[in-house]
């Protein structure tokens, strides 16, 4: 899914992972911020363990780029952990 920004274009993706020690996969959501006039140019990126906060985490980057706190990069898992597994 892409929605525009301008300048900016916002897409979303997701994986299935399996992390260490983990007997099940879980799925892995990426969001990436690449510039409109020029979409291979990827300015921001980084992933979250639900959509939801992927989403949150993206718009969190959208305004700061849009608002010059930033000039884009990893954005690290910094807010939240990925939730453990119980069998």
């Amino acid at each position: 899914m892409k929605k525009a920004v301008d300048p900016y274009v916002l897409s979303f993706d997701s994986e299935s992972v399996r992390y260490r020690q983990q007997r099940h996969q879980q799925n892995r959501h990426h969001w990436m911020i690449c510039l409109a006039k020029s979409p291979d140019k990827l300015v921001s990126w980084g992933h979250a363990p639900t959509h939801e906060l992927a989403d949150s985490e993206a718009r969190n980057e959208l305004k700061d780029l849009l608002s010059g706190l930033t000039q884009g990069g990893h954005v690290s898992q910094q807010h939240h952990a990925v939730p453990p597994v119980r069998s």
